[in-house]
């Protein structure tokens, strides 16, 4: 019987400084891109549009998160882990796991291991946090805490958004009489926000409530 072939599974390894001033390329067994070696603002340039403010928040909260004094002195035991989409060829968008894990050796310091997993085909981004390989809730809900990505939204639409990602499902005319609006209005408001979730995530949603439950999948 033929011997199974082992397979590496593809892999690239970037080291960050505390400050952002220093990331650079450590470790590949891919061929990517031609730059490889890129500075950390043109790596965080490859992850798809609209999930790049949201990647530097929850990078940003678990850094904050690393240096808290209940775990600053034990960092080595926690990680970040974020599948998302990210362009590492001209011509498509990769689904990959990235792990964002503490650099013991410089106490501010994290390395990103990337694994390309397959092409992206509109998979949601998705971000836990463990604690010694297990998945760690109350961390994961800090560092996804206050993390709404709705600038690209009128004040009417982020109001009405509110109630459509409440579990309790909400009916045109709930929302305009709890808004104290004409149930018109809220009807062109939420073909707005359809419009505007559509634009944003570049994804043609079949309605509006696909695109809420897209949107509560990736942020919520």
């Amino acid at each position: 019987m033929r011997k199974k072939e082992h397979v590496i599974d593809p892999v690239l390894i970037w080291g960050l400084d505390t400050d952002e001033s220093g990331f650079s390329l450590l470790s590949s067994n891919l061929r990517v891109l031609e730059d490889i070696n890129l500075d950390y603002n043109n790596f965080v340039s490859l992850i798809k549009p609209c999930f790049k403010n949201y990647f530097l928040k929850i990078f940003k909260n678990f850094e904050i998160f690393l240096n808290s004094s209940f775990v600053k002195k034990n960092r080595s035991d926690y990680c970040m882990k974020v599948v998302l989409p990210i362009q590492l060829r001209h011509d498509y968008f990769s689904y990959a796991l990235l792990k964002v894990i503490p650099n013991t050796t410089n106490k501010g310091g994290v390395y990103f291991v990337l694994t390309p997993i397959k092409e992206y085909d509109n998979e949601v981004i998705n971000v836990n946090v463990y604690r010694n390989f297990k998945k760690y809730d109350k961390a994961t809900e800090f560092v996804k805490s206050h993390v709404l990505i709705n600038q690209m939204l009128t004040k009417m639409q982020e109001n009405v958004l509110v109630y459509l990602l409440r579990d309790k499902k909400y009916t045109v005319k709930t929302i305009a009489l709890c808004m104290d609006k004409t149930e018109a209005s809220i009807n062109r408001c939420i073909a707005g926000l359809n419009d505007r979730l559509n634009h944003f995530f570049g994804i043609q949603f079949n309605n509006i409530d696909d695109a809420v439950i897209y949107y509560k999948k990736c942020f919520c």
